[in-house]
This record gives C-alpha cells, structure tokens and sequence, in this order.
C-alpha cells in the first residue's frame, strides 16, 4: 500500500483487487471485507443495539432469555441476587464445634480483660502478707522467745555440780555428781548392793570335777543358787572394797581309802586370802573326805576363786551335788 502515492493509483488499485489482496494490503483483518448484517458471515453495523434477549450464556452459542429457569439468565437487577437466602438445616464433622459446644465452653472462661471481687487477694495483697511471714523451716535465737533467758538464768549450771566423792564440801545447796555419789556409796556404804543380813551368795558343782595328784586347781562352780549381792560370776566372787563377809568353801571326795593330805584355799590371784590350817590338812583313809574353810574377810573388789590341791598318789574327784561341794557367804557389814 505504501507504493500507492496517488489517488489514480490507489482506485486503479481498489478496482483491481480482491478483498483478500484488500484487507492485506490495508491489515484490516476479515472483518473489514464483510457485509453487515445479521448472518453468520456479516459484521455489525456501528449503531446496532441489543435487548434483553440477546445476552449469550456463558459457555453457550445461543442466546438465552432471562427468566427463572433452569435455561434462562437472571437480570442484573434479579431480587434473588441480593437475597440473604437463610441455610437450609445441615451439620459439620467433628473438625468443628457446634453453637452449642462453643457457647458451653465461652461459659466457664472470663473474659480477657477482667478484674476479681473482694473473695480474691491481688498479688501484691499476697506479697505483703507473705513477706511478714517466717519460712516453714526457721530458727530462734534465745532472745527471739520472751523471758527464756530469764528461765535459764534461774536453772542450775554444770559448774554448780560438785565432782566430790568423798563429798568434802558438804554443801546445802550443790548437788553432787552421779559418779560422785556413787563412789562415795561404794566407800561407805557398800556400793549399792543389799544391806548388811541379807546380801548373800551360794553356788554348787552340778557335775563331777577331776583333780590331779599335787596340782593346785580352780574349783568350778556351776548351779548359782542366789546372789542376792550380784558379785558371783566365772567361778568368782568380788567383794567391794570395805565390806565384811563370811564365807564358807566345802568340798567332798568319796570313797577315799588313800590317806590325803589336802590344802583349801580362797586366792585373789595368786595371793592366798584364806587357806585350811598350817597349810594343809591330812585325812587318813576312809569312805569319804570332807574338807572345808570357813573364815570372816573384808573386801578388795578383786576376783576372788577357790582351789584345791590334793597329794594322795592318784587323780581325786570331787562329788558333784548340792550337799557336798559348796560356796557360800553372807555379808557382815
């Protein structure tokens, strides 16, 4: 078209041509060589118009009429557009809460922002309080108790108990010590044990006792018939210091018919308190032998054991029962 400059050319050029070569040369398109007109192969003319019947459905190649049909199209002023259209009656699954769930829940919760009456304290009223208050686990000093101090004062002090066990001071007003008091009992009185007449002791053998020819042996004693002192124990007796005993030792050989000389002794140790006299005592042959020491002693507080000692030639035995071997003793003072 740009090599058309005169008009003689151009409708030499118009005359000439197809619509086709036309519509090229002019790039209108096809829509600028049809006729108009209402067909299907024709172009609208610029003033045409269009009524109500003529809206094209979408997605249809006809035209539809409005109306309320399940074919016709709705007006842009249709009441229906605008009408709320209450639900119909339908439920939900269990990923949602009902009105009545969530309104039951809302119930029981305050509100976000919300205050408490006065059956509440504020923290503050708590810290307060709180802080007046000592700890579940706490101590006192003496002066945190009203008149404790004074109460002690009035109490007796360790200093004011006297450690005297011959009780030298003879105060009215300071009580001895325990220990004190007992060694001092000990000294004087006997140690706590019963008095005078009635503290006594005696033990015998049960069973059969071998003693060898010219051996100094420990007598046993195994049946204790009382000690109403408590001072036997081990085939021993320990009498406190300062008391007075008489005490009595038997012991019966049966069927002797060996002459025997015999020695009875009461030894602290090795130390002899009492012994048969001279030493010794010499039985000729007969049924039985008896040999006993009685004698009157003042206490050590040591352990003190009977033995005997036999020189006949042969082994001995001494009788076991209640009627023959026997030690005894009853305290004096």
């Amino acid at each position: 078209m740009s090599d058309l400059t005169t008009s003689a050319e151009v409708d030499a050029f118009m005359s000439s041509s197809s619509k086709a070569e036309m519509r090229t040369a002019l790039d209108l398109g096809n829509a600028a060589t049809k006729s108009t007109g209402t067909g299907a192969d024709e172009v609208a003319t610029g003033n045409h118009s269009h009524t109500g019947l003529s809206v094209q459905a979408a997605g249809t190649p006809s035209v539809r009429a409005l109306g309320t049909g399940s074919a016709e199209a709705c007006a842009g002023d249709d009441s229906r557009l605008s009408d709320a259209r209450t639900p119909t009656s339908h439920t939900h699954d269990d990923r949602y809460y009902t009105e009545s769930e969530i309104d039951t829940a809302l119930s029981g919760k305050a509100d976000a922002s919300h205050n408490h009456d006065d059956r509440y304290y504020t923290e503050s009223e708590i810290d307060t309080a709180l802080a007046g208050k000592a700890n579940a686990s706490h101590t006192h000093s003496i002066s945190n108790v009203t008149g404790l101090q004074t109460a002690l004062d009035a109490k007796l002090a360790a200093s004011d108990v006297l450690d005297e066990d011959n009780m030298a001071s003879n105060s009215a007003t300071n009580p001895p010590s325990q220990q004190s008091v007992k060694a001092y009992v000990d000294a004087n009185v006997g140690g706590g044990s019963a008095v005078a007449g009635t503290a006594r002791f005696r033990v015998y053998k049960s069973t059969n006792q071998t003693i060898n020819n010219n051996v100094e042996t420990t007598v046993t004693w195994d049946v204790e018939e009382f000690d109403s002192a408590n001072i036997f124990s081990s085939n021993a007796v320990t009498i406190p210091n300062g008391q007075g005993w008489l005490i009595a030792a038997k012991v019966v050989h049966l069927n002797s018919n060996v002459a025997t000389s015999y020695n009875l002794r009461i030894k602290d140790g090795s130390t002899v308190i009492r012994e048969t006299p001279l030493g010794g005592r010499y039985l000729q042959a007969t049924d039985d032998h008896t040999v006993a020491l009685t004698s009157l002693v003042e206490g050590n507080g040591n352990a003190w054991t009977v033995t005997l000692q036999q020189v006949s030639g042969e082994t001995r035995s001494l009788e076991s029962g209640t009627e023959f071997c026997e030690f005894w003793g009853v305290r004096l003072w």
